[in-house]
């Protein structure tokens, strides 16, 4: 008798033993359904029992030896002739399987996470042959090399191709990446410290924070500063919707694990006509709003992969009469998973106390004109930043780098972005991003970059594009040189 056949997780002995239940049989003829001992010339169960004998039959998780053994579930095998589908290893003439296994035989056939050995193996999946013929397709592929690269380059390449046709499509944000929170809109005042000041950043979808050096890296997270390679200053303007702009200029010094930044903000509005519920095509008079942050950085590299830092801030905002001014601090990790190429970075921003506006203003009312000079507070719109960043491939001539980031604003709902950049020769930059959870925002940002050799110095011109569908178009441009 030289067959086994499985029905749970079984083990016999005798002639013929089965089972239902789990058990263990011993006797001439022993049937039972329960929690049973047998072991003699008939014994039949269908449970969790072990077989050991001429003939055994079950399905389930099972240790079989004998001449023929037919399994399905998780199950070890060795036989003349094993055959199997589930989570298997198969040693004998013939095995045949489908599933997570490992065959030792002359003839394996398999299509799973396999490992074989044997004459001849073919299979499908993720696996490891030896014997006298072998053929798979990832061990084809793992052999390939296109212009000369590796299997793990052209993996992150496939990576990258796959973010280009998302990039490739108009997407509604809201449809993929549900938000929540959008009820706070409208809470915060500050505004102005929302709109990011690096171009690089914003060409990539605003995405970039775990990738970030130089004087731009001070509006997102403190404990970039460190990770610049030297000292450097830079400065970017950004025209803004309906010709309102900004300015901004940070510079780093760097000394030993040490680096201290300086950074300014500024936006204004520009003139405005001045209406009200009478004059609705306006007083006569104009007005504007200017926006103003100031702040002072510090940042320590504990190791060659993680860092931290610490920005304290002074903001000021002034509409027509009315002053509103409060104080802030930014904190930020970075952290370099080794040699990977990966990188993550964590900051919180303007997270302060509530401010009170000062100063008065008239309005007209039917009355006649009203002093108003009693205002609510204001509060910071505090944001919680993560992000993460994949060079999937760098060397002199070429690179690519992959960015994605998260930001939870107290006064808006969650958005998300992902950006990729490519160089050659780390001369000439291209770059592009998505927002999710932007409203309009649905057409993907666009940016290059050039950097330039002067005078033993490394110059460096950026520029973004961005465009909202009812609100129009953004263009930022940013210099720096290092130190």
């Amino acid at each position: 008798m030289k067959n086994y056949f499985k029905i749970f997780g079984i083990r016999h002995r005798g002639a013929e033993a089965r089972s239902s239940g789990i058990v263990g049989h011993g006797g001439t003829e022993a049937r039972s359904s329960g929690i049973v001992g047998h072991g003699g010339t008939e014994a039949r169960s269908s449970g969790i029992v072990g077989h050991g004998g001429t003939e055994t039959r079950s399905s389930g998780i099972v240790g079989h030896r004998g001449a023929e053994a037919r399994s399905s579930g998780i199950v070890g095998h060795r036989g003349a002739e094993a055959r199997s589908s589930g989570i298997f290893r198969h040693g004998g003439a013939e095995a045949q399987s489908s599933g997570m296994f490992g065959h030792e035989g002359t003839e394996a056939r398999s299509s799973g996470v396999v490992g074989h050995e044997g004459t001849e193996a073919q299979s499908s999946g993720i696996f490891r042959h030896g014997g006298t013929e072998a053929r798979s397709l990832l061990m084809k592929i793992s052999q390939l090399t296109i212009f000369k690269l590796p299997l793990d380059i052209i993996l992150r390449g496939s990576v990258a191709l796959c973010l280009v046709l998302l990039f490739s499509v108009e997407l509604q944000a809201q449809s993929i990446f549900p938000t929540f929170g959008s009820a706070r809109s409208g809470t915060a005042g500050y505004q102005f410290t929302k709109v990011d000041v690096d171009a690089r950043s914003a060409g990539m979808g605003h995405s970039a924070m775990a990738d970030m050096t130089g004087g731009g890296s001070l509006f997102w997270n403190p404990a970039l500063a460190v990770q610049s390679e030297s000292s450097e200053v830079y400065g970017s303007h950004t025209s803004y919707f309906a010709d309102i702009g900004m300015e901004y200029i940070g510079a780093i010094h760097k000394t030993n694990s040490f680096a201290f930044g300086l950074s300014m903000q500024y936006l204004s509005s520009g003139d405005i006509l001045e209406t009200n519920e009478f004059n609705p095509f306006g007083t006569g008079r104009t007005f504007q709003t200017t926006h103003l942050t100031a702040g002072l950085t510090v940042s320590q590299k504990l190791t060659n992969l993680f860092s931290y830092g610490l920005t304290l801030k002074y903001l000021q905002e002034d509409l027509e009469a009315i002053t509103n001014s409060s104080a802030a601090i930014d904190l930020g990790f970075f952290y370099r998973v080794g040699d990977t190429g990966l990188s993550f970075a964590v900051s919180l921003t303007n997270f302060g106390f509530d401010s009170a506006p000062t100063g008065e203003t008239i309005r007209t009312s039917l009355d006649g004109p009203v002093t108003e000079n009693a205002f609510s507070d204001v509060t910071l719109p505090t944001t919680f930043n993560m992000a993460a960043a994949w060079k999937l491939m760098q060397s002199e001539q070429q690179g690519l780098t992959l960015t994605a980031q998260i930001q939870n604003p107290s006064d808006n709902a969650e958005r998300m972005a992902l950006g990729g950049e490519y160089h050659f020769r780390k001369q000439v930059f291209f770059r592009t991003g998505y927002r999710f959870g932007v409203d309009e925002a649905n057409w993907p940002t666009f940016g290059v970059g050039l950097v330039l050799p002067v005078m033993n110095r490394s110059l460096r011109f950026d520029y973004a594009y961005a465009s909202l569908e009812r609100l129009g178009q953004t263009h930022r441009i940013a210099l720096s040189i290092a130190l």
